[in-house]
């Protein structure tokens, strides 16, 4: 019997040296987690101040020791890696879908962590959607601009040739298809398609087959991806506005590095684990601007964060108002030297007030793919700021 009972102290001690290490190791910072890498905002140092009371200060103890107690970060990625290991993520709900050679996707509707039927466009919803783009329209064209929407594709849509086997097939018609077909009958509201020049550059022989077009770990957009897209833009404009064309292909100067993975990588907690290609281009523009970057941004993509007023003297185009998402970040280096004033908003609600301040001659509204299986657009300019879509 004292066999039995010598294993027994000694696994209860090793299981109080478990319980107790974060704790000890706490104070020495050994293995603290890092809060960007998991998509966390960072908690600071607590500091009791005069006057504040003892149980707020409780509270922030308690938020810093829960994010930076020793060894979570390794108790983070070992979890992380036992689900992918044991193909483990779909049990525990995960929106991330992961495709062939690495390519990892966000909520593939029609399969998403399982096989699930792609959902059709409910008449009503589709109907929402239209009036509400039309109303915005009437709002822009009665103040003398015009207005340009444009629907970022899904990763997917641009790379179906990488999801998982075993995926449903997409119905013949996808929800933009019929969303684009509508307004185009309505006729008030003039749209952009950006797929078939992104589906061009994937091509055999064309000069950007050798690079993606998304980021592998992310679900944006590379700048490759952003500034080929803006490029088609700028086409359209060119319609409209003398002097606005796009950059030749010539001009377009790409290069490549490796970074950590991106945002679907983060929602794994594999951002470390994951790496990423970070495709750049440089183009020559007139002028030049430097994006802020987000907090909790640590991989590839570098979302704008607020809203933001840009100024180039001597663009072909006066004045522009962009409602946007976080697509837009990599399109805004090529756009905007195209307007000597132009505002941008996180946001796609078109405001009276905001017209009547900015006096646009453009309004770009530009949203993802996916905001379509988000549900309609809320009252059609109700007076009150519409969802910032991501």
């Amino acid at each position: 019997m004292s066999r039995p009972r010598a294993a027994d102290g000694w696994l209860v001690a090793l299981f109080l040296l478990l319980i107790c290490a974060p704790g000890v190791l706490t104070p020495w910072g050994v293995a603290r987690s890092e809060p960007e890498q998991n998509g966390e905002l960072d908690v600071p140092v607590p500091v009791l101040r005069h006057g504040s009371g003892v149980g707020p200060w409780l509270q922030q103890v308690q938020d810093y020791l829960r994010l930076h107690f020793a060894l979570r970060q390794p108790m983070i990625d070992l979890d992380a890696r036992l689900k992918e290991g044991l193909a483990l993520s779909s049990s525990y709900g995960s929106p991330v879908t992961r495709g062939r050679d690495g390519w990892l996707f966000y909520r593939v509707h029609r399969g998403t962590q399982g096989v699930r039927p792609e959902l059709p466009f409910p008449p009503e919803e589709l109907e929402r959607w239209a009036q509400h783009l039309e109303a915005s329209a009437r709002l822009v064209t009665a103040r003398g601009a015009r207005l340009l929407v444009v629907v970022a594709p899904d990763k997917e849509t641009i790379y179906p040739d990488l999801l998982p086997a075993g995926l449903p097939a997409a119905r013949p018609l996808s929800r933009l298809d019929l969303l684009l077909a509508r307004l185009h009958r309505g006729g008030e509201v003039a749209t952009l398609d950006l797929r078939p020049a992104l589906r061009d550059a994937r091509r055999r022989g064309s000069p950007f087959e050798r690079w993606p077009l998304y980021y592998r770990t992310d679900t944006h957009w590379n700048e490759l991806g952003g500034t080929l897209a803006a490029s088609e833009v700028l086409r359209h404009l060119g319609q409209w506005f003398p002097g606005v064309a796009p950059p030749s292909v010539s001009e377009l100067v790409v290069t490549t590095e490796t970074t950590a993975g991106g945002d679907l990588a983060r929602m794994q907690s594999l951002q470390g684990s994951l790496g990423e290609l970070r495709v750049s281009v440089e183009l020559p523009v007139r002028c030049r601007f430097e994006t802020s970057r987000a907090k909790w941004a640590s991989g590839p993509e570098t979302p704008l964060t607020g809203p933001g007023e840009l100024e180039c003297p001597g663009a072909p185009v006066g004045r522009a108002l962009i409602l946007h998402d976080s697509m837009m970040n990599s399109m805004l280096p090529v756009l905007a030297p195209t307007f000597r004033r132009s505002a941008w908003r996180l946001d796609w609600q078109v405001e009276p007030e905001l017209l009547d301040h900015e006096r646009p001659d453009l309004v770009l509204i530009e949203f993802v793919e996916r905001s379509l299986w988000e549900g309609p657009p809320g009252p059609p300019l109700a007076g009150t700021s519409g969802r910032v879509l991501r």
